[in-house]
């Protein structure tokens, strides 16, 4: 349990059990009363270094914590250092090279007609004028800058990793290892360095990473210009789709996940289908039910007639998923192949292992891209997709509190909340919510998708 910061004000994420067990007596223990004590200390400059006493972070803040009335505490912001950065403000930036640059412009068009004041900054001027260790620690450094100059909100990734860098972070799990896991929060989340003890392993515990973003990021996983063309197409179309009966088309996808004992993946999609709001359409397409059992064929076939929402469990790589490989996207001769929703593009949610992989190729005889990479840089597919760079995991245990399942479930009831989202992206208030669980250890055994 440690102290993490907000947009330069402080937060202390708690998880309380009013429960205790005690096994050698089978007794059950509920604690009505609990009484939590914070040994607070005077702060530092460098906890503050990224405070910017907006009204708008004040209103994220104030409906994520339990006491919301010592948020005026907090004095005027403090000026640290001289900008790189004239003009402003700006609250939504791409990030891309200079040969790309102009491709993005009906986006940064687009974006600028919803309200948003948008600008494109090319990596040759972030070179020239941030100082860091590598390209990606520059990259931060203007994102920094950014948020405190311009006061930034939105950060897009304009390219594949070819083009726009990843930072590869630490993972461990049932003692696997990974020190290279590509991690776009690495941008999002803007305190510290990620490295604290100074040994270029990033993200490692002894780092003490700060999880709570200060801006929302995304990456747009191009390499060409009609890529970039394909995808700002997408997304300007569904920003401005106006289509009810494409709006209510939700798919929950579940497989089987193991056989002995059987884990069927659609009872974890049923937790899901329950925070959804009864206007909308749900189809469901289970092995549970006999009417997915791998055919990919059936998905294809929702994402052709407009499905708009598809939520997924299941085995997964980077060159497949739901049964749909990267070879639906293009054929041998580059043209577009199966997928082919001439509008009413989708978005999909995916537990399943390694579909984001965004840093490594597909499979041989299709394309040379991750399969989530390919729904979104195709003419076709999606708009958008959450899918995992490395594992997905599940608890054939305890399937409502999984740790892919924790994240989807919060995901959608974020998104489904009748209340106004506190932030604007699902996701981060996801991991917001998750994050004093992070102070927690299980001896739970995980399985991987």
């Amino acid at each position: 349990m440690r102290e993490m910061r907000f947009r330069g004000y402080s937060i202390l994420p708690l998880v309380i059990y009013p429960l205790r067990y005690i096994p050698q007596e089978g007794k059950l223990i509920f604690y009505p009363r609990i009484k939590v004590e914070v040994l607070l200390e005077d702060e530092t400059l460098r906890v503050r270094s990224l405070y910017r006493a907006l009204p708008r972070d004040r209103e994220i803040l104030r409906k994520e914590v339990v006491n919301p009335q010592d948020i005026k505490s907090f004095p005027a912001p403090l000026s640290f250092k001289t900008s790189n950065l004239t003009g402003g403000p700006y609250d939504y930036v791409i990030i891309t090279s200079s040969d790309l640059a102009e491709y993005f412009e009906p986006l940064r068009t687009h974006k600028e007609k919803r309200g948003l004041k948008a600008c494109i900054i090319t990596l040759d001027f972030i070179e020239e004028n941030y100082e860091g260790r590598d390209l990606q620690e520059k990259i931060r450094n203007f994102i920094k800058d950014a948020y405190l100059t311009w006061h930034i909100d939105y950060v897009l990734l304009g390219g594949d990793t070819e083009v726009v860098p990843y930072r590869g972070v630490y993972g461990s799990c049932e003692g696997e290892v990974d020190e290279d896991i590509p991690c776009d929060l690495y941008y999002a989340c803007l305190d510290g360095d990620w490295d604290a003890d100074g040994d270029n392993v990033f993200g490692e515990p002894e780092d003490e990473v700060d999880l709570i973003a200060e801006v929302y990021v995304g990456r747009a996983p191009v390499e060409t210009p009609q890529e970039v063309e394909n995808f700002c197409n997408k997304v300007i179309w569904y920003e401005n789709s106006f289509s009810a009966s494409y709006h209510k088309k939700f798919l929950l996808v579940g497989e089987k996940l193991s056989d002995d004992p059987p884990v069927w993946g659609g009872d974890f999609k049923d937790l899901i289908e329950a925070l959804i709001p009864p206007q909308y359409e749900v189809s469901k397409r289970y092995d549970k039910l006999g009417n997915f059992n791998g055919n990919g064929e059936y998905i294809i076939q929702a994402i052709n007639e407009g499905t708009h929402l598809i939520n997924h469990i299941g085995h997964a790589d980077y060159w497949m998923v739901m049964w749909i490989g990267d070879w639906e996207f293009y054929d041998i001769s580059g043209d577009p192949a199966d997928i082919q929703n001439d509008e009413n593009f989708c978005f999909i949610y995916s537990q399943g292992c390694y579909a984001g992989a965004f840093d490594q190729g597909g499979f041989p005889g299709g394309t040379d891209e991750c399969v989530g990479e390919n729904f979104l840089r195709s003419q076709y597919g999606a708009f958008g997709v959450i899918m995992n760079s490395r594992y997905g995991w599940y608890d054939p245990e305890d399937i409502e509190n999984s740790p892919s399942q924790v994240f989807d479930r919060e995901f959608w009831d974020a998104v489904f909340n009748p209340q106004p989202l506190t932030t604007p992206s699902g996701l981060i208030r996801a991991i917001l919510r998750e994050i004093p669980a992070l102070s927690t250890t299980s001896t739970t055994s995980l399985t991987s998708l």
